[in-house]
């Protein structure tokens, strides 16, 4: 094992208790025998000691900056080559294209509403929801991941959901016969297609909730053993939304969800 081996295998605790010994003086405890490493108090100090010490890849013993910066360094990480699509399930001029839509509806500094406004950037705060709404929901991995707090995310999700959907066109269900001929025309003409006079494809899925009152919990357990609500929804041949119906207790079929409609 040659010298540059030998460097790579040390006892982090040993090094920080040496570093503690050699740095400190009489006047920092009453006792100067060696630290006990028998102490069950000693030994998670060393642990932290050894943490602060090695935080910084040059040994230097710099603490570690652990202040948020509101998501700035996730947001640069996110714009790398390869990994925004990934993660939002999105493409980067998509993105760009739904803040420049979303962007008038938020909330901005002298906007003259009541309450401050998140100090977060606005494109910031829009891909936090995207990437909560392709990570499955989780408060949490998001809150952890792009270093902010749950009562900052819990704010701005709900500022970006109705931005976004006073920003976006009512999904709209084609009414007359040359509207529905059109959608027609351009599910045939996907490669594969085999249905011709098809207006649109629908399907439902649903959103699990927390429980309900204990007189509707039967009417909102699904198969699967969890409480949910109904989503349903029709699309066109470029997976735009046409029609939505949701609140439904999550027991209802599809097919019974959509004969209750009033499309």
């Amino acid at each position: 094992m040659d010298e540059m081996e030998t460097q790579l295998f040390f006892d982090p605790v040993q090094e920080a208790e040496k570093y503690i010994e050699a740095s400190t003086t009489l006047d920092d405890v009453e006792d100067i025998s060696r630290l006990d490493r028998n102490d069950g108090d000693t030994e998670p100090f060393l642990f932290s000691a050894a943490i602060t010490l090695f935080s910084v890849p040059n040994g230097e013993g710099e603490r570690a900056n652990f202040e948020r910066n509101n998501g700035v360094e996730w947001y640069r990480r996110m714009r790398r080559p390869g990994v925004f699509f990934k993660r939002v399930r999105m493409t980067e001029s998509s993105f760009d294209v739904l803040y420049n839509r979303v962007k008038p509806c938020m909330r901005y500094p002298g906007d003259g509403r009541v309450g401050h406004p998140p100090k977060i950037h606005p494109r910031i705060r829009l891909l936090h929801v995207l990437y909560w709404l392709a990570e499955g929901g989780s408060l949490l991995l998001t809150c952890d991941t792009a270093d902010v707090s749950e009562s900052t995310f819990n704010r701005v999700l709900r500022e970006v959901l109705s931005a976004i959907e006073c920003a976006l066109p009512t999904p709209m269900f084609p009414s007359s016969v040359d509207g529905q001929s059109k959608v027609a025309v351009e599910i045939v003409n996907l490669p594969g297609c085999l249905f011709r006079k098809v207006t649109g494809v629908i399907d439902g899925t649903l959103i699990p909730i927390r429980t309900p009152p204990a007189r509707m919990k039967v009417s909102y357990n699904w198969r699967k053993c969890f409480y949910a609500l109904s989503l349903l929804a029709i699309t066109d041949s470029r997976k735009r939304f046409l029609w939505t119906r949701s609140g439904l207790p999550g027991s209802i079929g599809d097919s019974r969800a959509f004969k209750e409609s009033r499309l």
